[in-house]
């Protein structure tokens, strides 16, 4: 029975390794996915929650990279964004 949540897509406020690859810093700013596998999983044998996360190479990889939606997007550039569309609307 597999046990865990759907990846979603977030953006890093401090710096996390990717738990897919291991070696791929995720510095704050960047989209990166995260999920929760909970004790019972078929793969990950665990027995307390376990929060994971997946950089946007090992997304691709293994075929989330549509989670990311822009993987190109910042914190700066959503921000940037949002006030860009808030003079709009004025």
């Amino acid at each position: 029975m597999r046990t865990e949540t759907r990846p979603r897509r977030r953006i890093a406020r401090k710096r996390h390794y990717c738990n897919g690859c291991g070696t791929t810093a995720i510095a704050p700013g960047q989209p990166y996915l995260s999920g929760t596998v909970f004790p019972g999983h078929d793969l990950i044998q665990t027995t307390i929650p376990l929060r994971l996360a997946e950089c946007g190479d090992c997304a691709t990889r293994y075929g989330r990279a549509h989670l990311l939606g822009d993987a190109s997007e910042t914190i700066a550039a959503a921000l940037d964004r949002a006030h860009n569309e808030g003079e709009r609307s004025r």
